[in-house]
């Protein structure tokens, strides 16, 4: 890393969960290998190289997925993070960039907004045509003077 920026590495846990039969969890959360020695899973450790100085930061990242009618769903993702230590805004900006970055490539993966629409105005249209046709045999079964035929 060019000076007088140092590494970082993270340690994380993932946890999910289904709350409900519409809403699931997916939380990340640090684990400090100190206090939690004997509860750490195999992990790929840090590429950085033995001996090399290095920070380890810290980020709980919550995922919400809620689902919504039509086969939609809502997704919340909420950050918190620390990097440790001292560093330039904009090597800050740039970490808080690709966490925002990954809430639009996860709404581009799942984009169904076109077959969400086409489905609304197909179910809009049915609607509309089972209206008119109603209010049709309706006309033709009551007279001008209002008795019905």
């Amino acid at each position: 890393m060019p000076f007088p920026l140092v590494a970082r590495d993270f340690l994380q846990r993932a946890i999910f969960t289904q709350v409900d039969d519409d809403k699931f969890v997916l939380v990340f959360e640090p684990i400090d290998r100190k206090t939690e020695a004997t509860k750490i899973p195999p992990y790929t450790a840090s590429t950085l190289k033995l001996g090399e100085k290095r920070i380890r930061g810290e980020a709980t990242i919550l995922c919400i997925f809620e689902r919504l009618p039509n086969n939609c769903c809502k997704f919340t993702y909420i950050v918190k993070a620390d990097i440790k230590g001292s560093v330039p805004k904009v090597v800050a900006e740039s970490g808080l960039h690709k966490q925002v970055d990954l809430v639009r490539q996860t709404y581009q993966y799942f984009d169904r907004d076109e077959e969400v629409r086409a489905n609304n105005r197909e179910r809009v249209s049915k609607v509309a045509s089972l209206e008119n046709s109603n209010t049709s045999s309706r006309r033709r079964s009551t007279g001008l003077n209002g008795t019905t035929s």
